[in-house]
């Protein structure tokens, strides 16, 4: 089932994927994550979508293999899933960290945190993150202007 959602802050919701394409006859969506190794998107979790964030919907199924296949509440047909192809997915940090073991964290709470050397340097802060396709990349604002790359 659709429902609104007037959502205030965006940092609390995090871009996971976006819906690729429709999978089979009952409205089904392959949905392309932006961490090939996530599962966070499970049974009972409310995803949200639009350009604002304006629809929350629940996760009916998901199922992983090569690709996550999912259905949501209240979509049944081809023709309510074919409208929501290209939109992004977005998850709560909530939800998120509940799927998290002790030791594990969310690359976006780095963001605006600070890099030392060994030697107790500041190097800078951390503006963003990217991957190579074999690992990440944080991103560091130096406190002269310039900019490195850090792999994690």
């Amino acid at each position: 089932m659709i429902r609104s959602a007037y959502i205030q802050n965006m940092k609390e919701f995090i871009e996971v994927g976006y819906f690729a394409r429709t999978h089979g006859v009952r409205g089904e969506l392959v949905v392309k994550l932006n961490n090939s190794l996530s599962q966070s998107i499970q049974r009972g979790v409310v995803i949200y979508i639009g350009p604002s964030l304006d629809k929350a919907i629940e996760v009916s199924t998901a199922r992983y293999g090569n690709k996550l296949i999912i259905s949501l509440s209240g979509i049944n047909t081809v023709d309510d899933s074919e409208k929501l192809i290209g939109e992004k997915v977005y998850l709560s940090r909530t939800s998120l960290r509940e799927t998290l073991n002790e030791d594990e964290y969310l690359l976006n709470d780095l963001l605006g945190f600070q890099v030392v050397n060994e030697n107790k340097n500041c190097l800078g802060t951390i503006i963003g993150f990217s991957s190579n396709g074999i690992q990440d990349i944080a991103s560091i604002k130096t406190e002269s202007g310039g900019f490195i790359d850090l792999l994690l």
